[in-house]
């Protein structure tokens, strides 16, 4: 059985460097450059970069510099270089360049935007399920058996004025607070968020808050994670990690500013960059507590329990809330609150009005002791009164109007028994606008964490029967990209994780209960995941196989000891790949022949020797290869 195919022999380049005149002893690490070995000086071979005056027996050697160090018995710092050829030897040249399309999976579930039977609809009584399936990315780091994880998310119908809304807002509410392995968030792993028909045109005033980044060389561990923490006094994360550099992220209220400029230790301040602006919401969330025999209140205490929070005691009384529903296609209605007119305004249609109104008017009404929200055409006035105010809606022009319901009580006493009621508002998540109002994400809050055992409560939102449902998928990229003194021992990874979804298939009948209404639920696919190819980090693998041919021994490995790492830098073996960083591959195949003592008496093997360079950087190494190949008369390439 005979090798037909060339031996492959990896050459990895720096920033693309290229020698084109000089002597290849002064080939810098990772410079490349093609030399005549019958030229010599005292500076070595000859560099060459013109072959159209090259014989027929004159031989050349591709070399690619090492890192100068003094020889030893056992490591010698000659450089990589290739058999000697000649132009006749010459057989193939090639290019590979990487796609740089990253893309990660998406995915909508339900509601498409489009076809209204594809919305999420649930029978009561039938338990749905959706699977979820996820791999590669942080699931390959946590060590996941097989490489993966299922997710369920359950959905089920439990009373007949339950909404679609409803159902799928709270189902997936549960999965966003859902843990993978080792305490991670699978919002880690994927971004899930809800699709709603009825989403207002657009979010509003909100609250706004900005994202500021912060560009650092470090270390990119803990510890550097803590001093810039320790500068600012709120949370920070690192959001990503590119070969020295480290990006942290915090989100403040757009109206405070960008934090002050971090002060590292080497003494050069650096400057935050304002990145997205988004909205959050805020909500009321109150507890009620019994008094105590000697101090009566406790709000002292509970002040002292959520220093972070704002506590206040809520009013005395019976706390209500009042729905006003708005209806008609234009003009505009006065809204009187407490004898107050709030004017209303059509807009596109009710859902932005009702959304509008909020905008406009929250903050007056909240002086008179009235927080007002909305949801679809639906405006919800929460009083902390025994006798809530008195709210009528008056048609000013055209037919804009509204209907009231009866008021309701809420919460109830708000004090007495040896009670009282604490209140304090909790800011929402923040959402950004989307391409399309319906695939904005919902505003959630998080209750504060219980107190005495006892849970902080608000009001729960009023959910449209008419709303088309859905849910958005998306995997999530993951990017670890280790430091040189790291990367024998921690992985290097930049893809995404890839998502699988089914759900609504019929699983099982028990009792008389049917699990799963055998209604496939409809998935419409957007996008699937692609990976940048040629990544450096995914190339140190190669580049060491290289090494270990071209030099005739390995390079030294933090695995065989600590005390290697200090060799690895004396003797210069970091690589000169940039991990995050994509590379070219020119292949040149040559089959130079030599003599030998078989019975041919001549050896003609083949070699395709890789040459790796970064992208951007390709030029001056491309020009000289298709030189060679011009003269050897093949085909020039491209990248």
């Amino acid at each position: 059985m005979g090798l037909h195919r060339g031996f492959q022999r990896p050459l990895a380049t720096l920033n693309g460097n290229v020698m084109t005149s000089g002597g290849s002893i002064n080939l810098a690490k990772g410079q490349l450059g093609i030399f005549d070995i019958r030229q010599k000086s005292i500076n070595g071979l000859t560099a060459i970069s013109d072959f159209s005056s090259a014989g027929a027996k004159d031989q050349f050697q591709i070399k690619v510099g090492n890192n100068t160090f003094a020889n030893a018995r056992t490591s010698s710092n000659k450089n990589k270089e290739t058999r000697p050829f000649k132009l006749s030897e010459v057989k193939d040249l090639q290019v590979f360049s990487p796609n740089a399309n990253k893309k990660v999976d998406k995915f909508l579930v339900g509601y498409d935007g489009i076809n209204a039977s594809s919305a999420l609809t649930f029978e009561q009584g039938v338990e749905e399920i959706m699977s979820i399936k996820l791999e590669g990315g942080i699931i390959d780091l946590l060590g996941y058996q097989n490489g993966c994880t299922m997710l369920n998310v359950h959905f089920e119908k439990e009373s007949a004025d339950q909404t679609n809304q409803e159902i799928v807002e709270k189902a997936v509410k549960r999965l966003k607070d859902d843990l993978l392995k080792e305490q991670i968030p699978v919002t880690d792993a994927i971004k899930v968020s809800v699709i709603n028909s009825e989403n207002p045109a657009s979010i509003g005033e909100g609250i706004a808050h900005t994202f500021y980044n912060l560009s650092v060389v470090d270390a990119g561990e803990s510890n550097a994670l803590a001093e810039v923490q320790a500068q600012f006094g709120t949370s920070v994360v690192r959001s990503s990690r590119t070969d020295l550099t480290s990006v942290y992220t915090v989100l403040l209220p757009t109206a405070d500013g960008a934090p002050a400029d971090f002060d590292p230790e080497t003494g050069a301040d650096i400057s935050w960059i304002a990145g997205e602006t988004c909205n959050a919401i805020s909500e009321v969330y109150t507890i009620q507590l019994e008094d105590t025999e000697t101090q009566g209140d406790r709000l002292e205490e509970l002040q002292a329990a959520f220093p972070e929070l704002t506590i206040t005691i809520a009013q005395g009384g019976v706390a209500t809330q009042t729905l006003v529903t708005l209806t008609g296609t234009d003009g505009t209605a006065n809204i009187n609150v407490a004898g107050v007119d709030y004017l209303t305004t059509f807009t596109t249609n009710l859902t932005t009005s009702a959304a509008n109104f909020v905008t406009t008017h929250a903050t007056a009404l909240a002086e008179v002791g009235v927080v007002v929200t909305s949801n679809a055409a639906v405006l919800t006035f929460v009083e902390e009164d025994e006798n809530p105010v008195a709210i009528t809606v008056t048609n000013a022009t055209d037919s804009l109007d509204g209907t009231v319901a009866d008021s309701t009580e809420i919460v109830g006493n708000l004090g007495g028994g040896c009670q009282t009621v604490y209140q304090t508002t909790v800011t929402s998540n923040v959402v950004c606008e989307d391409c399309d109002p319906i695939l904005r994400d919902s505003f959630e809050t998080e209750a504060p964490q219980e107190f005495d055992f006892i849970s902080w409560q608000t009001v729960e939102p009023v959910y449209s029967a008419t709303a088309l449902m859905g849910i958005k998928i998306e995997g999530k990229e993951t990017i670890n990209v280790p430091s040189e003194l790291l990367r024998d021992g921690v992985p290097f990874l930049n893809n995404s994780v890839r998502v699988s979804v089914a759900g609504g298939f019929r699983s099982s009948v028990y009792n008389s209960f049917t699990e799963g209404s055998g209604d496939r639920f409809k998935v419409k696919v957007l996008q699937r995941a692609e990976d940048l190819e040629n990544l450096g980090g995914n190339l140190w693998e190669l580049e060491d196989m290289g090494f270990t041919y071209f030099n005739g021994y390995p390079r030294h490995r933090s695995a065989d000891g600590h005390q290697n790492e200090w060799i690895k830098a004396v003797m210069g073996e970091e690589s000169v790949l940039k991990g995050n960083t994509q590379y070219i591959v020119y292949a040149l195949s040559v089959q130079p022949k030599s003599h030998s003592q078989g019975f041919a008496g001549l050896l003609e093997e083949s070699f395709q020797y890789m040459i790796l360079v970064e992208v951007g950087k390709q030029a001056g190494i491309e020009a000289l290869l298709n030189d060679l190949a011009t003269n050897a008369g093949i085909d020039t390439v491209s990248a």
